[in-house]
């Protein structure tokens, strides 16, 4: 538990974190699997993990110890963290195979519902949702047919 600036008590994003984690690597193994691609190779499942998880798993750490500390301060800078990750999360679609876009999607929606629940840009904070389902649903759209 932490506390932050506004005297509240709020947990480390652990579940927040393993569901943008196991979303990503999903995706990412649906992808792998070119499920609706008319191919007769097998993928491989070993080169799949040893590639995408320790990126999903490093990015997950980074995206959401960052969100965590900006939570524990609070304030306006909560609302331009959320925007500013929802924003790399759609720019990451380009690199959809990585995973990136649901793990930067889900810091930007706890960053942004963090920042609606000390009341602060409501603009900024719908801005930033808004992308980041935006690119979790072109995360979803690349690996089914990517």
């Amino acid at each position: 538990m932490i506390t932050t600036s506004a005297g509240t008590v709020r947990p480390i994003p652990i579940p927040a974190a393993t569901a943008s984690a196991g979303l990503s690597a999903v995706l990412t193994a649906i992808g792998a699997s070119e499920p609706f691609r008319d191919s007769d190779v097998t993928p491989d499942w070993g080169a799949w993990a040893a590639s995408n998880l320790p990126i999903i798993l490093g990015s997950t750490v980074l995206v959401f110890g960052f969100v965590h500390r900006i939570v524990e301060r609070g304030g306006p800078a909560l609302a331009r963290s959320a925007v500013v990750l929802a924003v790399l999360s759609v720019l990451s679609l380009t690199v959809f195979w990585s995973g990136l876009p649901c793990v930067l999607a889900g810091g930007a929606i706890l960053a942004a519902h963090e920042a609606r629940s000390q009341r602060t840009s409501r603009t900024a904070t719908t801005a930033a949702l808004g992308l980041a389902v935006a690119a979790v649903a072109g995360a979803v759209a690349a690996a089914l047919f990517g």
